[in-house]
């Protein structure tokens, strides 16, 4: 039986924010898709570009902006917004998910 209290619970969980954990996979799969712009991942041998790559992305996770994005998608991000981030094909999709 659908009333308005069901209507509610409906609509709160559509506009609740997302999880830290959610928020790291969004932000993670920006970084995967902009890593191989890299200069250190562009000019390695090809035979080692895996591991530069993978090097690279654990270096991304460490700087303060990577923490930074996570807290400020916690905050401002909501169910939308993410899903659109997470199905984006590419960065400027991805970018123009958050405005």
């Amino acid at each position: 039986m659908r009333g308005p209290a069901s209507s509610a619970v409906l609509l709160l969980g559509a506009c609740s924010r997302p999880s830290r954990d959610e928020c790291a996979r969004v932000v993670d799969r920006y970084v995967d898709m902009k890593i191989d712009d890299d200069p250190e991942v562009v000019h390695a041998d090809p035979a080692e570009r895996p591991e530069v790559r993978k090097a690279r992305l654990a270096k991304k996770h460490e700087e303060p902006a990577y923490a930074t994005r996570v807290d400020q998608c916690v905050r401002e991000v909501d169910r939308g917004e993410l899903e659109c981030g997470m199905k984006a094909p590419a960065p400027n999709e991805w970018e123009a998910c958050f405005h």
